[in-house]
């Protein structure tokens, strides 16, 4: 058990190395705006996801992660089904464990972790997001009576559009300044 404990620190301990990296680091501190994600998750986020710009859409990137419904729409019928699973089931696990929690949550915007330095426009494009996702639990969960797991996997499909947003925008700031530079 002990052993364990000690590869677990010395995971966490290369994991916030790998974050502190300059071509990592942006991005992580952006996502960390986001409530329900910590440094392990924006990591995980960043170099699963690559290039934010290879997917088309927030809708792609939700395919790609197995977080939409299964559709078996036919004709004038439309079925839904469970979530597709088809994409990174780490990722998609990290995510939906950091929003277990999102019942106890207050909406509102996330403190900037020590450290971070997020731009503002990917601060505020957070505190959207946060607003956003909470409110959408709230009115699945309590004004629909969905499931809470179904609601939160819901919650968790937007999310990954709102990551790949703030992606978006990082790279777009950093391309901004290495065209100033």
């Amino acid at each position: 058990m002990r052993e364990a404990c000690r590869e677990a620190k010395a995971l966490k301990a290369e994991v916030r190395e790998l974050a502190s990296r300059p071509e990592h680091k942006p991005y992580v501190d952006a996502l960390r705006c986001l409530k329900g994600v910590e440094v392990e998750d924006a990591v995980l986020a960043r170099v699963e996801i690559g290039d934010f710009s290879r997917f088309g859409s927030g809708r792609k990137v939700s395919c790609w992660l197995g977080a939409v419904p299964a559709d078996g729409s036919s004709g004038g019928s439309e079925k839904r089904g469970k979530i597709t699973k088809a994409g990174d089931r780490y990722l998609r696990r990290a995510l939906v464990e950091g929003y277990s929690g999102i019942a106890a949550w207050k909406s509102g915007k996330k403190a900037a972790p020590k450290g971070a330095e997020p731009s503002a426009a990917c601060r505020s494009i957070a505190s959207r997001a946060n607003d956003r996702l909470y409110a959408r639990y709230d009115h699945l969960a309590r004004g629909k009576r969905k499931n809470a797991n179904k609601a939160k996997v819901a919650v968790v499909n937007e999310l990954v559009r709102w990551i790949w947003v703030i992606g978006l925008q990082v790279r777009d700031e950093l391309r901004g300044e290495e065209a100033a530079a």
